[in-house]
């Protein structure tokens, strides 16, 4: 019983007025799986190949997306704006062009194909956890910056918004740098020594095929 009138009293409070005009929308496209790409061209595109199987020598699969950042503004002048010179500010970021690139060597739905998949299954989740996680981040930063504005009046919003928006641009860029941050370390707790003895040890086979393909 106190629970509930806990939480009703939590969800009746008002929404602060900064978290009225100033909204992140976080979303990660679905992912597809390409094999378009040898492994030895997936092995080359990053100076720490993904989950190289112990003593393969090769990396079976990548995960890569792109990060993209847009912004709409509500450029009516209102006076004393919680979102400073702009009447509101939505900030829309996603992770486009999500893809699990698998080796065109590995026969699809195989034992390898399926055990990559799944690894880089992991990475796709946890991008998609990190960016939902870092949209309230943003949120606050580009609220308190707006919030510590002076008040424009009619005849400067149009130079406020300017300069406004340049210095949203450079909170924004240490933002895309702190989140590829962010997913750096989280692909090193997935992508261990551990992870790679588990896959070498559902399908040793295929990665012996795959060995003595390569010269390895």
């Amino acid at each position: 019983m106190h629970l509930k009138t806990i939480l009703l009293a939590i969800i009746c409070l008002p929404m602060p007025a900064w978290a009225q005009c100033v909204k992140v929308h976080t979303s990660t496209a679905p992912y597809s799986v390409s094999q378009s790409k040898s492994v030895a061209q997936i092995h080359g595109m990053s100076d720490i190949p993904d989950w190289v199987p112990a003593d393969a020598g090769m990396a079976m699969g990548n995960f890569e997306s792109q990060l993209d950042v847009k912004y709409d503004t509500g450029n009516d002048f209102i006076a004393y704006s919680p979102c400073g010179p702009f009447s509101y500010f939505n900030v829309h970021v996603s992770f486009t062009d999500a893809v699990i690139n698998i080796g065109r060597e590995i026969a699809a739905h195989s034992c390898m194909y399926n055990a990559a998949v799944a690894h880089e299954l992991k990475h796709y989740n946890d991008y998609k956890e990190a960016l939902g996680e870092s949209g309230h981040g943003l949120q606050t930063k580009i609220a308190t910056y707006l919030q510590q504005l002076p008040p424009s009046t009619p005849e400067s919003a149009d130079t406020d918004r300017y300069n406004a928006q340049v210095a949203i641009n450079a909170l924004i860029e240490q933002y895309s740098k702190d989140l590829y941050a962010e997913l750096e370390r989280r692909n090193k707790l997935i992508d261990t020594q551990a992870e790679s003895m588990r896959v070498y040890g559902e399908c040793p086979e295929q990665i012996k095929d795959l060995q003595r393909a390569s010269g390895n």
